[in-house]
């Protein structure tokens, strides 16, 4: 770190100039104004030989200290290509500067923090923003996936999972146990629903938050990241606008052939005869649970017991090596996806006035057969000023989803000793009826189970389609309003409350036709003498029921007061919020259901059962279950900057939080933290004089945020169950045990940011150096076992992580 500090010292050091001041001699006055004529205020003027800095005022006037002639007068003001104007004489009368707007024009850059709105030139933490014309041209149904490749540090998880791994990151891991999920807000809230049910249409701009200082305003929340989402509004006085937009995306079938570690079916039959020679399938070949094997082992083996010849076992094996699983794969499970989005919004206002109504509809079909997803979406937004200085605002966001996706491709795998299907696998013969593969068991196995009396227990991928499949509804509704008062000039009170509910009923067929049901129903089969002569589970399909429910409320008062004098900027919130989630979850599974009559057969969820052909003991799964979870929190919260002449920013933000996770020790219910910022912007000091920077700036910030692991609790919590091996009846499962030192996870974070741009900014970019530090993570220690308990679940780990953010903007075309 200190390596690097003196690196940067190095670099701002090397490309500024230190000069002594001269004295005055003369006063020089200006007026900056555009090529309307129009005065320009807050315009940006050295004199370069003088080493003197001024800003243009409300009527673009400005007088400054002019002590040397010749001297260089050079203006620059944002949307305006920078101008010089050369001294040569003692001015006689006001020096008239007229600027010449920008082809590559910058509109002011805010970033939102969720809380409030300010200017990206003085913000001292760490934001990106995508470009929003990037973001606008990708098609997607979807927010998520459109910020790929084009928002810096943020990470896509695409490999597989942990039960409380995201898939989204920001600037890496945070925590081991709790959830690590980026914070997303919509609209100043927090956002319990689906992020997929945001419409990307409706999307008005995006900040990710990714260090201390832009993020620890949101507290306990704030320790993976944040993303701010603010969705489109009307504005007072302004035209009826109608937009509408339609897309259809085409595209190709998935590229199965892409991995390069897929072994082909020649090398994969020789990798299994080298086994098969070695004695490897030796134990699992006489095995009296009849593993699966694939058709070549089962063809040595048949050569080995003599019952075929060596000729005929390398014709039938030679036959297998120009088959290819991908080929057939893709010829009868996956076909050409395409999206289909319509959306059309309203947006206006009138002199007290402004409405936003937005309406749209998604419709999807995937690359697997058998998968879609539809959406319709509506959005309305209106405020209103009844009297002066009184805003008033409400909002309505409703949302209503149908997805459908056919299982029969997570089942097509052989099971047994084999992590996936083998690559010579054919699902169809020349004619195109249905050929079985293996699954689960032997092949001589499954095709004698129907004479002992089991139900067909072949597997058939193509029959499969179609019999295995969930449906989910889903429903989320977000209503909004808030309040705001101008007490004086710079003075504002705003109260917001937000409401928020929705569910996602999800119900999975197994049609009795389908090897999923066939297998259960098999293994539970009573089996006397390798003969069936009854059924624990009765025959027909299966139907598994998942509702899950949540609703949620916030409500935030809050103070802000700005003001701007001379050379002094202040802005400063304060406030208090409450907020509350509740869910709910009922879960069902039904036997031998028939879907024509909605009745299904009783079973037996207490006893075990031995299956056959394992002669393992398992009860049979109920799925039968309600969850639920409250969680309340209260907060306070402040933050504040002062910025100096454009050139210095300092900011601090604290927060202290409270929840109902933390009721043993008093002092532990709460949680402070906080973290302050520096900002300096080198390229506006009187003795800067480079021509090759437009912009220059250093940031510096630290601070904390957190996070809350909602798996523990800081009393003991038990599991209840009535599926005892041994009895049957009901017992209790310890999940922790009491732990008065509970606490919410901290990460400290370091963040070291340089901005640049070069000539006109036709290039910018940034690079900012992380360090972080998470301190009281939730991890395991080991207990005495003599406790019963052999370990304790706690604030007992660490983790320490880094790197940088690199971003780069090229401006290759100008556009007029």
């Amino acid at each position: 770190m200190k390596k690097l500090i003196l690196f940067i010292a190095g670099v701002v050091c090397a490309i500024i100039s230190v000069q002594a001041q001269p004295s005055i001699h003369y006063i020089l006055k200006g007026k900056i104004s555009s090529t309307g004529k129009e005065p320009l205020a807050g315009a940006s003027i050295v004199l370069k030989e003088s080493g003197t800095e001024t800003i243009s005022n409300a009527d673009g006037d400005f007088n400054m200290a002019l002590s040397a002639i010749p001297d260089t007068l050079v203006i620059s003001h944002l949307g305006f290509r920078r101008k010089q104007v050369i001294i040569q004489n003692i001015p006689a009368s006001t020096v008239m500067v007229i600027m010449d707007p920008s082809n590559t024009q910058l509109q002011e850059v805010t970033v939102s923090t969720g809380y409030q709105q300010m200017p990206k030139e003085r913000a001292t933490g760490s934001f990106a923003q995508p470009n929003k014309e990037i973001f606008d041209s990708r098609v997607s149904t979807d927010v998520i996936s459109k910020l790929e490749d084009i928002t810096s540090g943020l990470v896509f998880n695409k490999g597989d999972l942990g039960a409380n791994e995201s898939s989204l990151k920001i600037r890496g891991q945070s925590t081991i146990f709790a959830n690590d999920a980026p914070l997303i807000v919509v609209d100043n809230f927090p956002y319990d629903g689906d992020i997929n049910n945001i419409d990307p249409n409706d999307v008005k701009s995006i900040t990710v938050l990714k260090d201390a200082a832009a993020a620890s305003i949101w507290g306990v929340r704030a320790g993976n990241g944040v993303i701010v989402i603010t969705t489109k509004r009307g504005n007072i006085n302004q035209p009826m606008r109608v937009q509408f937009n339609a897309n259809t995306t085409l595209y190709d079938k998935p590229d199965l052939f892409y991995d390069p570690n897929f072994l082909d079916a020649n090398d994969f039959i020789n990798v299994e005869q080298m086994l098969f020679n070695d004695g490897f399938y030796d134990a699992q070949l006489i095995d009296p649970t009849f593993p699966a094997v694939s058709p070549v082992i089962e063809i040595l083996n048949q050569q080995r017991n003599g019952q075929l010849s060596a000729s005929d076992a390398a014709s039938q094996i030679n036959a297998f090596r120009h088959n290819d699983v991908r080929k057939q794969l893709g010829k009868y499970f996956y076909k050409n996806a395409f999206n289909q989005q319509y959306a059309v919004n309203l947006s206006g206002g009138g002199e007290k006035t402004s409405y936003y109504l937005s309406v749209g509809y998604d419709k999807n079909r995937g690359a697997r057969d058998g998968s879609d997803y539809n959406r319709i979406k509506l959005n309305a937004y209106n405020t209103f000023k009844p009297i002066k200085n009184l805003d008033l605002k409400i909002g309505l966001d409703y949302t209503k989803t149908g997805t459908t996706a056919d299982n029969a491709m997570s089942e097509i795998t052989t099971g047994g000793s084999y992590a996936t299907i083998y690559p010579y696998a054919t699902f169809a013969d020349n004619k195109g009826n249905p050929l079985p593969v293996v699954k689960d068991y032997a092949t001589s196995f499954a095709q004698s189970a129907e004479e002992n009396g089991f139900l067909n227990w072949q597997f058939f991928p193509l029959k499969e389609r179609g019999l295995y499949t969930t449906a989910t509804k889903g429903s989320d509704i977000r209503i909004s309003s808030g309040a705001g008062y101008t007490f004086m000039k710079g003075l504002m009170g705003e109260i917001s409350y937000q409401y928020e509910a929705g569910n996602s009923p999800a119900n999975t067929l197994i049609n009795e036709q389908s090897y999923y049901a066939r297998n259960l129903i098999n293994e539970f089969s009573v089996v006397s003498g390798g003969m069936v002569t009854g059924y624990n589970i009765p025959v027909g399909g299966i139907l598994i029921l998942n509702d899950n429910s949540y609703h949620s409320y916030d409500l935030r008062g809050q103070l802000s007061y700005s003001n701007t004098w001379r050379e002094n900027d202040i802005s400063a919130i304060a406030g208090v919020e409450e907020r509350e989630v509740q869910t709910h979850g009922v879960s069902n599974i039904l036997y031998g259901y028939d879907p024509n009559t909605g009745i299904s057969g009783p079973v037996d969820n207490i006893d075990y059962f031995q299956l056959y052909p394992s002669n393992q003991y398992s009860n049979i799964a109920s799925n039968s279950g309600i969850t639920g979870t409250l969680n309340r929190f209260r907060s306070y919260y402040s933050n504040a900057s002062y910025t100096y002449d454009n050139r210095y920013t300092l900011s601090a933000s604290g927060r202290i939080d409270g929840s109902n996770y933390f009721g043993v020790k008093t002092n532990l219910k709460s949680v402070p933290l906080w973290s302050t910022g520096l900002m300096w912007a080198i390229n506006k000091e009187n003795f800067f004089h480079s021509t090759f920077f437009s912009l220059l700036k250093l940031r510096v910030t630290y601070g904390f945020n957190g996070n809350l692991d909602q798996n523990i609790a800081a009393i003991t919590t038990f599991r209840y169950s009535f599926n005892s091996f041994l009895t049957g009846a009901q017992t209790a499962v310890i999940n922790n045990i009491p732990n008065p030192e509970l606490r919410w996870e901290k990460t400290g974070m370091l963040n070291v940011g340089i901005d640049f741009g070069f000539g006109e900014n036709v290039i910018t970019g940034s690079i900012d150096y992380y360090r972080k530090h998470g301190v009281d993570l939730i991890g395991d220690a080991p207990m005495d076992p003599t406790t019963g308990v052999t370990q304790l679940t706690g604030n007992f780990a660490g983790m320490k992580g880094g790197g940088m953010d690199i971003v780069i903007n090229s401006r290759n075309i100008n556009k007029g």
